[in-house]
């Protein structure tokens, strides 16, 4: 069986009571009036098309009426509504303005994409630039420093063979010569080594050649390390 509701064929052909009323003078369409029916008050909308002055037949729907009073309802407010005006140039137009202006509404939107996408291009081209450029840098700062400690190495030992050299002549020149005093020994030494030799030797010319070399280190790590920082700010910025 269904729940569904059946309503018997003779409810359906009992009329609804219906109230007459006559439209106020200040009245306007959809406005809520009241009337008094067998002594009870009864709230109606006013239905459009409604003229003042103009007497109208309301129907009071009750429990069996409800369905069939809103129908009507709907159809005699539909049926009063004037019908909008066919081939109006005011509508055309607006229609065409609205038109014309969704179609510039899309227009500005595909230019911001379009934009927006140029921008980014953009902008990733500049990175890849970016990125060359600390590499290249990077190997030019390598190959600098490898020149400046093969230049370093080769200073030191052409110093170094020079030193060894110097120091055999004395040598030899010691085991040729004969014991002599003090004093002749040291002009011997003077006359044999070359002044700066003995000068770079006698000046602290290892501890120098030491630092150069300590401080050559530290200006590595210092390079490698900005290396590094300028790489990680990259990713980052990425």
């Amino acid at each position: 069986a269904s729940r569904r509701a059946v309503v018997p064929p003779s409810s359906s052909k009992r009329q609804a009571p219906s109230l007459v009323f006559k439209v106020p003078d200040n009245a306007t369409p959809g406005q809520r009036l009241q009337a008094t029916y067998n002594g009870q008050t009864i709230v109606f909308r006013l239905p459009e098309g409604a003229q003042p002055g103009q007497r109208l037949q309301v129907s009071i729907a009750g429990d069996n009426h409800t369905r069939v009073a809103r129908v009507a309802t709907a159809k005699e407010a539909t049926a009063a509504a004037p019908a909008p005006p066919r081939n109006d140039p005011a509508i055309e137009a607006l229609a065409r303005v609205t038109k014309e202006q969704q179609l510039a509404e899309q227009c500005e939107r595909q230019r911001l994409y379009q934009e927006r996408k140029r921008e980014d291009r953009n902008q990733q081209e500049v990175f890849a630039v970016l990125s060359r450029l600390v590499a290249t840098v990077e190997r030019v700062e390598e190959r600098r420093v490898a020149a400046l400690e093969r230049e370093i190495r080769s200073t030191v030992g052409k110093l170094l063979k020079d030193l060894v050299r110097q120091v055999e002549r004395f040598d030899k020149a010691a085991a040729r010569a004969r014991p002599k005093a003090v004093p002749q020994q040291c002009a011997t030494v003077r006359r044999t080594l070359p002044t700066h030799v003995l000068e770079w030797h006698l000046g602290g010319g290892p501890q120098l050649l030491q630092q150069q070399h300590q401080q050559l280190q530290q200006h590595q790590q210092l390079q490698q390390h900005q290396q590094l920082q300028q790489h990680q700010q990259l990713q980052q910025h990425q």
